[in-house]
């Protein structure tokens, strides 16, 4: 009995070996140290036609995989097709050893056989939609543990399938349990310090929205948030964050989603920093649709992919769709962005020149997506490296960017204040030039033709007698009225140019008026005090002075329901000073300088001789305080 079963297991081992003897593989030793990259031993097959194992067996025995690109990771580019790697193992060492087979793609499910018997027999299956906790090797990627005899030889097959992924693309290692844990260690190390930095970046973004509510700075904070959505799920980081129902969700997010969002962002971002509405209004309208579009796209996949199996149609067409699309618009803003960079358009070089290395990260992705090539790979990524160096540089020209505007508008208001000032001055200037010559004309035309129309009709009166009391009376009252419009003709000219200010002095004149309001018992006692050498200012600064208490004392006596005030005409220090204080009801300041018109004449002279004014009203009455450098 013990014989026959001895040649039964040789016959097994002798029919294993020449199966193995006849298949197309080089056997990668895992006891030695390996000489040549993995490309070297493995052989893939395309499978379009959903091959059952015995077909695959059949395909591997007749040479019909093929060699993959030597030294590069397998890239299949965008497919629908399923994939299938084979490769040769052996132990050849006296003890027992282990290998971790690792592949790392968030849109793939993989599918590990051994050909056992003659038979592919499944050992074990992964995805990345499998949360970390339940997994057979829970490391970041999809990682197949595999035991070894010594001197055992194994071939293994790997079935490769798409699930939210566009392409077929992913590392592959083979390495013991020790060398991969250093590895995910130090990768885990370079990643986390790149997101750390993402959110720090998002933080000062978002605080720099708030604080100079400026909408670069928040598109710029939702580029780097979809970024970070991006890193973790490229990098495999996702199932080490997130857990339970919401990984489940997370995992079958489109990836096409992140590239159109990010897109979607990158392109509002260029918008705003290059100012392509005023710089190209045709192409911005372009690019404004176009996201737009994407915006819509990009939304609707991701509905599509937290609604629907990725095994359907619809989740399929959707994510090819916003993939091509995303690819396209990615050419468009390329273009309008070297549109711009040939105008010499000024920020249009700053952002070329902060996004030149993401750009040829991106062309170098779609270049291998599409199987032709790869122009560079900076360690963790060309993208990731890219997108680094983008949001640093124009978080910083964002700064410069709001600074130089800052200061252009700054520039703006200072010359738009002195362009104030001067139409003030001008049209001060012109009223008092003006003020002058109407007094000029009622003094020298009205008013000498009224006195000359009063005496002509005094001397008509004179010679014509009176033929009753009704007749006398009239013309009393005639006479009367003349003389009113006279005396009114000689104040209002007295009022439109002060008669005496130069010769007689303003603290004079102010006295002059003071004694008219108190003859005229208009129930305020005002005090006036004054100080210093006041007659020796400018004309020009006298005059406007006198109009200024002029306009103080007719606002105290009109409005302020005071029944005494004060006002003082001080000058020391090369500084005039006014100051009107009444306890009368006080009013709102703000609203009777924008309202009021005598109160817009005061502010626009004391701004003409370059002064400042404060006022404090309250219930207990009214303080002006003005000041006029001399």
């Amino acid at each position: 009995m013990s014989y026959r079963l001895f040649f039964v297991c040789l016959a097994f081992l002798l029919h294993g070996s020449k199966i193995f003897a006849q298949l197309p593989l080089d056997t990668l030793d895992i006891a030695t140290k390996r000489n040549f990259h993995l490309t070297h031993y493995y052989k893939y097959l395309e499978d379009c036609n959903n091959f059952k194992e015995e077909e695959v067996l059949k395909n591997l025995q007749t040479d019909k995989f093929n060699n993959p690109t030597p030294k590069q990771p397998f890239n299949m580019g965008v497919s629908k097709c399923n994939y299938w790697l084979a490769i040769a193992l052996k132990n050849s060492s006296a003890d027992e050893k282990s290998i971790t087979y690792s592949f790392y793609n968030n849109g793939l499910a993989f599918q590990l056989f051994e050909l056992q018997n003659g038979t592919l027999a499944l050992i074990d299956s992964s995805s990345m939609h499998i949360p970390l906790v339940e997994r057979s090797f829970p490391v970041r990627g999809i990682t197949f543990n595999v035991k070894f005899k010594s001197q055992q030889t194994k071939v293994l097959l790997v079935k490769i399938k798409r699930t939210t992924a566009s392409n077929i693309y992913t590392p592959i290692d083979i390495s013991n349990t020790n060398e991969l844990m250093f590895f995910e260690i130090g990768y885990s190390y370079l990643i986390g310090k790149y997101i750390g930095y993402f959110l720090l970046a998002l933080i000062a973004n978002i605080i720099l929205w708030i604080v100079l509510k400026n909408k670069l700075h928040f598109f710029l904070a939702c580029y780097i948030l979809i970024i970070l959505g991006f890193i973790l799920d490229e990098f495999h980081f996702d199932s080490m964050e997130f857990g339970g129902d919401f990984f489940r969700y997370w995992s079958y997010i489109h990836e096409a989603f992140f590239t159109g969002m990010a897109l979607y962002f990158c392109s509002r971002v260029f918008i705003l920093f290059t100012d392509l509405h005023n710089s190209n209004p045709r192409l911005f309208t372009y690019l404004t649709w176009y996201n737009h579009i994407s915006l819509g796209f990009s939304t609707a996949l991701l509905i599509i992919s937290l609604s629907f199996n990725y095994q359907s149609t619809i989740y399929k067409t959707g994510g090819t769709i916003v993939y091509y699309y995303t690819i396209a618009g990615f050419f468009l803003l390329i273009s309008t962005l070297l549109y711009g960079v040939v105008r010499k358009q000024y920020y249009a070089i700053l952002y070329f020149l902060s996004s030149a290395l993401l750009l040829a990260g991106f062309v170098s992705y779609i270049a291998a997506s599409f199987k032709l090539g790869r122009l560079f790979l900076l360690r963790p990524g060309n993208i990731v490296n890219g997108l680094a160096f983008e949001i640093t540089v124009l978080t910083f020209f964002f700064i410069y960017k709001y600074k130089k505007e800052k200061d252009e508008l700054q520039r703006k208001i200072i010359e738009s204040i002195k362009l104030k000032q001067e139409l003030s001055t001008s049209l001060l200037e012109i009223q008092e030039n003006e003020r002058t010559r109407i007094a000029h004309d009622l003094h020298d035309e009205v008013g000498n033709t009224l006195n000359g129309l009063r005496l002509m009709t005094q001397s008509y009166f004179a010679k014509t007698p009176i033929i009753s009391i009704e007749e006398e009376q009239f013309r009393e009252q005639l006479l009367a009225g003349m003389k009113k419009i006279n005396t009114d003709v000689r104040e209002i000219t007295s009022d439109l140019m002060p008669k005496g200010l130069e010769s007689d002095g303003l603290i004079p004149r102010i006295n002059i008026q003071l004694t008219l309001l108190r003859t005229t018992n208009t129930g305020v006692d005002i005090q006036f005090i004054h100080k210093g050498d006041i007659e020796t200012i400018e004309p020009k600064i006298k005059v406007m002075s006198y109009r200024i208490m002029s306009e103080l004392l007719q606002n105290t006596i009109k409005h302020s329901g005071a029944s005494k005030a004060t006002l003082q005409c001080l000058l020391f220090d090369e500084t005039l000073q006014i100051i009107m204080e009444d306890n009368g009801k006080g009013f709102n300041s703000d609203q009777s300088l924008n309202n009021g018109i005598g109160m817009r004449s005061i502010k626009a002279r004391v701004s003409y001789l370059n002064g400042e004014y404060k006022i404090d009203s309250g219930i207990n009455g009214t303080t002006f305080i003005i000041e006029i450098p001399v």
